[in-house]
């Protein structure tokens, strides 16, 4: 009975991790926003596009401070011959249910273009062969 129990426990555990808490539509604590074309990017020469340091944008220091930044990343960094997603980051966070309160620091910065909620991706075709 225990094997079982502790076998049922460690198949749900991925799961848990996974799980929406907050917004049924949107990717709990994460942020897609895009930088002004003239705000100055302080980004390491042996950058790893998915895990930036918080000082690469000045501005998110101030953030940080009222809410728990966990990782800044640059999602479509592949896209080099586009200036727009060059400069369009992924941030995340631990305080999921602050997010209006994040996206509107963002914007008052003035250094952003727009800063909106990740979507939630769901599944819109099951296919029926085998």
């Amino acid at each position: 009975m225990k094997k079982r129990l502790l076998a049922i426990l460690i198949a749900c555990i991925p799961l848990a991790g996974w799980s929406q808490n907050v917004f049924t539509d949107f990717q709990d604590g994460k942020i897609w926003f895009q930088v002004k074309d003239d705000y100055r990017i302080n980004a390491p020469l042996q950058e790893d596009p998915h895990h930036l340091p918080i000082g690469t944008l000045g501005f998110l220091n101030g953030i940080s401070k009222n809410h728990q930044l966990t990782n800044l990343s640059r999602p479509f960094y592949a896209a080099k011959n586009s200036p727009i997603l060059q400069r369009t980051f992924l941030l995340e966070f631990s305080d999921a249910a602050n997010i209006m309160s994040v996206i509107s620091e963002l914007k008052a910065t003035g250094n952003v273009v727009y800063a909106e909620r990740v979507p939630l991706d769901h599944e819109c075709l099951t296919p029926n062969d085998p």
